[in-house]
């Protein structure tokens, strides 16, 4: 993960515990909480896509046994 994804995921944190002490509202929480899932999924897409064309591009010979 990046470095920035992984502020993200502190500041939600952060965020959870403030809001659970009524010092944020849970708009601001859920907001948080959003921006945080949609750059984790991004990161999940391109490493699964850096895999599969890693996989692709290194296969092995089958007849060398």
């Amino acid at each position: 993960m990046s470095k920035e994804l992984l502020t993200e995921l502190r500041c939600t944190k952060e965020a959870y515990k403030m809001w659970k002490q009524g010092q944020v509202t849970q708009e601001k929480y859920r907001h948080a909480v959003q921006s945080c899932r949609d750059g984790v999924k991004k990161a999940k897409t391109n490493l699964e896509l850096n895999l599969s064309k890693n996989e692709k591009d290194n296969k092995q010979d089958s007849t060398s046994t």
